[in-house]
């Protein structure tokens, strides 16, 4: 009887440390996993890393390591730089970031939304349409000015957009989506659609859009959104990613007929 004992307890003991395990393997939660303290020159920033390809929830990582670049880059509260400065040990630095990232609760907030509508399932996911992608997506075709020549300058960039100033409510998750499949498709023959941006460049030239600079690059801005949005490269470059990435994203695509 005892002997049986024993042998129910250390099957009881399996289970809840398999149990443990798995639950530990799938969480996002410990952001050290899968985000470390890099320097440039003394600056400290947060960067994406690989985790291991035998962890069960190795694709949301390592497949779109841009997506969460992007939640890291726009929605983490920014760092006190000038008191980070301040410290000399690299190690203490690292702490301080991590520790930071940890409070943060709109980071905090968006982690643990992800995981329970990817990896948890207790939550649905949200339901968009490509016209709802599109919105967000055109926000990272900038124009940031004009130069000495009378030219525009443009720039896509992660933390350059015009999302906070377009989008009286954000959309962190299609967002970074978006962004995470332009920036790994700027030179894609697939997707010509940066071939599309400098038309749309070139097409405003044409125009008298401001009889001074300001007024003239908001006009222009709005132009090139307008171009892009309509721009059927970038719509199938979005298609295309939802449907090889959908398992791992935290929404469901509305289809036309749905």
């Amino acid at each position: 009887m005892r002997a049986l004992l024993h042998l129910v307890v250390f099957g009881l003991l399996l289970v809840t440390g398999q149990t443990y395990a798995q639950s530990k393997d799938n969480s996002l939660q410990n952001y050290s996993d899968f985000l470390e303290i890099l320097f440039y020159e003394s600056t400290p920033y947060i960067k994406v890393k690989k985790i291991d390809a035998t962890s069960s929830h190795a694709a949301v990582v390592n497949e779109q390591s841009s997506f969460w670049e992007f939640i890291t880059t726009n929605y983490i509260a920014r760092l006190d730089y000038d008191a980070l400065q301040q410290i000399k040990d690299t190690t203490v630095v690292e702490k301080q970031v991590m520790y930071h990232m940890e409070q943060d609760t709109t980071f905090n907030h968006l982690v643990s939304t992800y995981q329970a509508k990817v990896i948890d399932h207790t939550q649905p996911k949200d339901t968009v349409t490509i016209d709802n992608i599109l919105n967000v997506a055109v926000k990272f075709f900038n124009i940031t000015g004009i130069n000495t020549q009378g030219h525009y300058t443009g720039r896509i960039c992660v933390g350059i957009h015009a999302l906070p100033k377009t989008e009286k409510k954000r959309s962190p998750y299609l967002e970074a989506f978006a962004f995470d499949a332009i920036i790994n498709h700027l030179t894609s023959e697939t997707y010509p659609f940066y071939d599309d941006y400098k038309e749309s460049i070139y097409n405003v030239y044409k125009l008298n859009l401001g009889t001074n600079d300001e007024e003239q690059l908001l006009r222009t801005q709005g132009a090139i959104f307008i171009q892009m949005f309509q721009s059927p490269q970038l719509k199938q470059l979005l298609l295309d990613e939802y449907e090889r990435k959908k398992d791992i994203l935290p929404f469901i695509l509305k289809s036309k007929t749905s």
